[in-house]
């Protein structure tokens, strides 16, 4: 019985694609209508996407900070080539406070940056 339907609707169908087009719809198989709710927990999702989603971004944190090899302290670089630190100078204030002249870097004398310079100076010629 089904298949004849289906049958005659497919046959419906080809004989309004060679004619005019025309909107008809026939009901092929009735609706049924729920006899309980849908699923309505939807706050157990929405815990367990949050929680999925905090271990995830931990753990990709601490695996950031597993594989990075930097050398941020003077510690690091005396663990890492077993030499100790003679001088150290900050990068952010130098690059504020300098000017390129003829390839040599000038630094304002009035600077704590002259100052960590001349101490890396003095370092290396005792070193």
């Amino acid at each position: 019985m089904k298949l004849t339907s289906l049958q005659s609707t497919y046959a419906a169908f080809l004989n309004a694609a060679t004619d005019e087009p025309s909107n008809t719809i026939s009901i092929i198989e009735p609706a049924d209508l729920p006899t309980q709710p849908v699923n309505t927990n939807n706050w157990v999702y929405v815990a367990l996407a949050t929680t999925l989603g905090a271990a995830l971004s931990i753990g990709a944190a601490f695996l950031l900070e597993y594989l990075d090899v930097s050398l941020r302290e003077p510690e690091d670089v005396v663990r890492a080539v077993d030499v100790p630190v003679i001088g150290r100078v900050a990068r952010a204030s130098v690059r504020a406070q300098t000017k390129s002249k003829g390839g040599f870097l000038v630094i304002d004398q009035a600077t704590p940056d002259y100052e960590a310079f001349r101490a890396l100076r003095i370092n290396l010629e005792f070193a």
